[in-house]
């Protein structure tokens, strides 16, 4: 089991940051910044970061412009 968001999921081998996302965002528009188990994962990572299970993620909307 794992958390996304606060909301449990069933733990999927191999699920990624990126996967994550999809899981719990769908094709969001807005931007996120990811943290796993409470440590940042550069979204350049999301693809490779593997979910280990047990685990926290929380994708937090970030806001920009001027």
């Amino acid at each position: 089991m794992i958390k996304i968001d606060g909301k449990e999921f069933e733990y999927v081998e191999g699920l990624t940051v990126s996967g994550a996302y999809r899981l719990a965002c769908g094709d969001s528009k807005l931007e996120h910044i990811a943290s796993l188990n409470g440590t940042l994962v550069l979204r350049s990572l999301w693809d490779e970061t593997v979910i280990p299970d047990g685990s926290d993620m929380v994708f937090i909307p970030i806001a920009s412009g001027g």
